[in-house]
């Protein structure tokens, strides 16, 4: 005997690129290709003595969104919802504090300068060397 039947699947929001990085002083990054790289960045990690700051270029936006544990929780759907323009930078300067600080297990979503949705998390805060954790959906 023969069993057919017909399922339909949504995919939503494949995957462009995913993983964690360490993005050394006054470096910048592509997350769409998810490299360090001087062209097509969405991200430049600027350090000045105590002083640093995860500037936005090219277009990017993000949204913070507090601490919310691991990465995985952070959904597309909240992401595509989030409230995007508010800060332009995020401050992992000493004694940083308020919606914008760069702190430990912060979390922010992104679109990329291509039109594309991401999440990213700062497991570690903010150091001369910063350590991400990210997704960048399709």
């Amino acid at each position: 005997s023969e069993y057919r039947e017909d399922i339909t699947v949504d995919v939503i929001g494949p995957i462009a690129s995913a993983g964690s990085m360490q993005i050394d002083a006054n470096k910048k990054v592509d997350l769409d290709r998810g490299k360090i790289t001087g062209d097509g960045d969405e991200f430049a990690w600027e350090v000045n003595g105590s002083n640093r700051r995860l500037e936005v270029r090219s277009g990017t936006v993000f949204a913070t969104m507090g601490d919310i544990g691991e990465l995985e929780k952070l959904s597309y759907e909240e992401c595509t919802n989030a409230s995007y323009g508010v800060y332009s930078s995020l401050n992992g300067g000493d004694g940083a504090a308020g919606e914008d600080a760069l702190i430990d297990n912060i979390s922010i979503c992104y679109l990329t300068n291509e039109g594309r949705y991401g999440k990213m998390r700062f497991p570690e805060g903010s150091a001369d060397d910063l350590e991400i954790e990210w997704l960048t959906w399709k």
